[in-house]
């Protein structure tokens, strides 16, 4: 049987918290080359985030690692889980009961995972222990195209159809797995909200980015910010997270320095990201003074076709005039009644 396959595989690491938000988003997906880790059950696995494209027929495979950093033993048991993209539009992940939203529900008994070549449901992992396992599907002639989203969910809980959104995390690690069945059909998006404050008083600024992808797979999308002052002069960029869109869904996208939780550019916005509802794009400019255009810019998919809006805000100082002018009217006070005593 003539087979084909194309395969790529995104990795992450960061700390604990971003970790479980990015692996139960689509995914804050980004390129790095350290493994991460779920706190309570210290698992780590590497990728937590395998991307797959594939036209049928094809016998797709790709490795992936796990590791016990403890020094007890981990008794791990292995369930596979469909999800969806989250209402919430915050790249967060809704975990399904049942593979009825594949293109073709079946597919999911075609999915192994293997050590050495034995199909596994179960194992245990001895202590300090790193050990690589493969994933393999089998792409059949004529199967149905579209993507198929779901969840390698390595628990050390004893009871795995227990597992849900709110367990994921503390009940085992896991490795999101987005499997597109070509060939794919063109791809179709749209920047559909871009939008600042009208007027601030000073910055950090927030600028509200969400995109939808209108295709029939997921999209990959890249994108920055660059902020022109009032004579066109470009005074800032904010660098975009590089993230995946469902198909189908919208997807708030933050910037890049959202994950870097231990430097001190993230120190600088951590009090704007926390007072958002919602996942916002962040200019660290702290003194700003007069009028500004923002200027995004974004590339969908792996052809690149490009999408821009601008937005306009005003920056002035309010507070800081404000302390200003109380101060000049103290001194004015002051003076006046100084003057007056020696009058």
């Amino acid at each position: 049987m003539k087979s084909y396959k194309v395969f790529k595989v995104i990795f992450n690491s960061l700390k604990f918290k971003i970790f479980v938000f990015l692996l139960l988003s689509t995914f804050y997906f980004q390129l790095s080359t350290r493994n991460a880790f779920a706190q309570s059950v210290s698992l780590g696995i590497f990728p937590p985030v395998m991307e797959i494209d594939a036209t049928s027929p094809a016998e797709v495979k790709s490795k992936f690692s796990l590791e016990n950093p403890t020094e007890q033993s981990l008794d791990i048991i292995i369930q596979l889980k469909a999800f969806k993209a989250s209402t919430s539009n915050n790249g967060q992940i809704e975990i399904l009961d049942t593979f009825e939203s594949f293109p073709d529900p079946l597919l999911i008994n075609r999915i192994k995972i293997k050590d050495k070549g034995i199909s596994i449901r179960s194992f245990t992992l001895s202590p300090k222990q790193k050990k690589e396992f493969d994933f393999e599907v089998n792409i059949p002639p004529n199967e149905a195209k579209g993507d198929y989203y779901f969840t390698v969910f390595f628990a050390t809980n004893p009871k795995p159809d227990t597992i849900s959104n709110s367990s994921l995390a503390s009940a085992g690690v896991a490795m999101n797995v987005l499997l597109s069945v070509g060939p794919k059909g063109e791809t179709k998006g749209f920047i559909d909200k871009f939008s600042s404050p009208l007027f601030i008083d000073s910055g950090p600024v927030p600028f509200t980015v969400q995109v939808e992808n209108a295709s029939d797979h997921f999209v990959p999308i890249n994108g920055e910010i660059i902020i022109e002052n009032l004579f066109g002069q470009k005074v800032g960029k904010v660098k975009l997270l590089s993230v995946n869109v469902l198909a189908g869904s919208q997807r708030l996208i933050p910037d890049e320095t959202q994950i870097k939780v231990d430097s001190a550019e993230f120190k600088e916005i951590e009090k704007t990201i926390t007072s958002s509802n919602y996942p916002v794009a962040i200019w660290p400019e702290k003194f700003l003074i007069g009028p500004y255009k923002a200027n995004l810019s974004l590339t969908f998919g792996e052809n690149g076709e490009k999408f821009s809006r601008s937005v306009s805000f005003f920056a002035f100082p309010a507070t800081y005039l404000a302390v200003i002018l109380i101060v000049l009217g103290i001194v004015v006070f002051i003076v006046l009644r100084v003057k007056n005593k020696i009058n």
